[in-house]
Formats: structure tokens, C-alpha cells, sequence
């Protein structure tokens, strides 16, 4: 999975952490001392509104920002499926946009895995929208572009669970489940303002997601709804 949370399938398949904070080198970038991470920390702590934060989210899927709240201590996204993919531009300009994303991975065709089964993935991206215009625009675009959009809104309503990964044709990890506020506050509170905590908690949590297993459409779906101009 992408960037925000280790991506555990991609272990399991054996892919390289090309992207890894723990391995600068083979990402291309510099290793980010102790100061500037505590830095960081008080950019994040400082962020007092959703805007603020998609702004810090696209800064750490580019690497400008060494850490994240919720992620392993001085690891960037997941090289293998964020930046090998080239996916962290599209991610970043959902967050810069006003899709603030918070987990995601690309679709792939069944592949064996170490622990010899086969894995399928169906792209998919989840994050927060407080804007009603443009989650009325992007839910418009997503139906018309035949992808599938689950919301729910504060109180947990519209959950869906569709599933995004399959193991030997089981499925294995969902999206479209609601988190509730104790869970919102439980990953956000104390990392980032509570002004940003309370725009979290009211948001809409939104997951978009390739129906089709293997396919990545959702990707320059994406890139043409939230470039300057597009459907938003």
C-alpha cells in the first residue's frame, strides 16, 4: 500500500524499498538529521486546518518533509509502490488540492508472494475532503469516469467495504470502512493542531477505487481532475 502506511503487500511479493528513508541512497536523497525532524514535528504540530495539513502531506510524498504523523520515524513513502510507480506528484496534488490522502497503492495483476500466494491489487486512494464543491465535482467525475467513490461523513454513514487486495482469490485488505472520531484523534491529536484534529474529525472520508483488478486508471484520472483547469 502506499506511501502513508507501510506497504505490506509489497513485502510480501519481495519488491524493493527503493524509496525507503532507511535506504537515502537508493531513493536518491539526502539522510535527514535529528533537528530537522524535530523541526518538522513542529511544522506539523503547528497546522491548524485540513488545508495546512495536505499541504505538509504533499511536502513529505516529495520529501521535503522528513516525517508524518501515523509513520515509522524518518521514513519517506514507500519506494516501491509510491515513488518507483511515480505516484507521489498525483498524491501530492490531491493533497494540495484539497483531497487531503492519507493511504493508497497501485493495481496489479496476480503475482506470487513469499509466502507463496498470489496477490492482486485494485489501485486505489483514501483521504479527506472538507470542501462540499469539490466532493461534489470529484463524485460527479469518478461516476462518469466508471471508478468507484465511497464517502461517509462524520457520523459513519455511507461505510462500504470493497475490497482492494485478493490472496489465492481471497480478499484481504478493504477500503471504505469509516474511522470514528476516537480513532481520528487517537492517530492526529498532539501531531498536528486542534483546530486541523477538528476539520479531520468533520471531513469526509473518501475512497476511490479502480474496480477493474490490475488496472491503473485512477492514476491520470486523478492528475486531470486536480490540474489547474480540470473537472474540480
Amino acid at each position: 500500500m502506499h506511501a502513508h502506511r507501510p506497504a505490506v503487500f509489497a513485502a510480501l511479493l519481495g519488491l524493493p524499498r527503493a524509496g525507503s528513508r532507511t535506504s537515502p541512497a537508493a531513493r536518491g536523497c539526502r539522510v535527514t538529521w535529528p533537528w530537522e525532524r524535530r523541526a518538522d514535528r513542529r511544522r506539523w504540530r503547528a497546522a491548524s486546518t485540513l488545508a495546512e495539513v495536505g499541504l505538509l502531506m504533499a511536502d513529505w510524498l516529495e520529501g521535503a518533509v522528513s516525517v508524518r504523523p501515523g509513520y515509522t520515524t524518518g521514513r519517506g513513502p514507500d519506494g516501491d509502490e509510491t515513488v518507483a510507480t511515480g505516484l507521489a506528484p498525483t498524491l501530492a496534488g490531491c493533497c494540495r488540492a484539497g483531497y487531503v490522502t492519507d493511504t493508497s497503492q497501485p493495481g496489479h495483476p496476480p503475482l506470487p508472494g513469499r509466502d507463496g500466494g498470489l496477490y492482486a491489487q485494485r489501485a486505489f486512494v483514501t483521504g479527506f475532503i472538507t470542501d462540499p464543491r469539490l466532493l461534489h465535482r470529484l463524485a460527479a467525475a469518478a461516476d462518469a469516469a466508471s471508478l468507484l467513490m465511497v464517502r461517509t461523513d462524520r457520523l459513519g454513514r455511507g461505510s462500504a467495504v470493497v475490497p482492494v487486495s485478493v490472496r489465492d482469490g481471497d480478499p484481504c485488505a478493504f477500503v471504505g470502512r469509516h474511522l470514528d472520531q476516537q480513532n481520528l484523534r487517537h492517530q492526529w491529536a498532539g501531531q498536528v493542531g486542534p483546530g486541523a484534529v477538528s476539520h479531520l474529525v468533520r471531513a469526509a472520508q473518501v475512497s476511490l477505487v479502480d474496480p477493474e483488478w490490475g488496472r491503473n486508471r485512477l492514476w491520470p484520472f486523478l492528475n486531470t481532475f486536480m490540474a489547474p483547469g480540470g473537472d474540480r
